[in-house]
């Protein structure tokens, strides 16, 4: 067996096939979300060691071309750091709401 954990659409395990590579897996599992951290994913080896994905994703990085063996997992981290517009037009607002706010208590105690 294969495992695909992490940021994809279906995690699961699927049976080992010597012909497969990590990007077969991958599709196999629905492929990653698009919160899914693609250069940071990588190959955990029955034995416990790692193979981290060096150069890039699909195509690019030294994980896709790779043929895991029976008993191992590859894992696809999600990207803790992604952000959206609309958090941080909610954090920008926050802080001029709170400098407007501590400039007028300025003004207040001044008075």
């Amino acid at each position: 067996m294969v495992s695909v954990f992490g940021s994809v659409y279906n995690e699961s395990a699927f049976v080992h096939r010597p012909e497969k590579t990590v990007t077969d897996y991958l599709e196999q599992a629905g492929g990653p979300k698009k919160e899914a951290d693609r250069r940071n994913m990588f190959l955990l080896r029955a034995d416990g060691s790692v193979v981290p994905n060096k150069g890039g994703w699909f195509g690019g990085g030294q994980l896709a071309s790779l043929t895991p063996l029976p008993g191992d997992s590859i894992v696809v981290p999600e990207d803790l750091y992604r952000t959206t517009l609309t958090k941080d037009l909610k954090d920008w607002t926050q802080i001029f709401y709170q400098f407007g706010l501590g400039a007028a208590a300025i003004q207040v105690i001044r008075n």
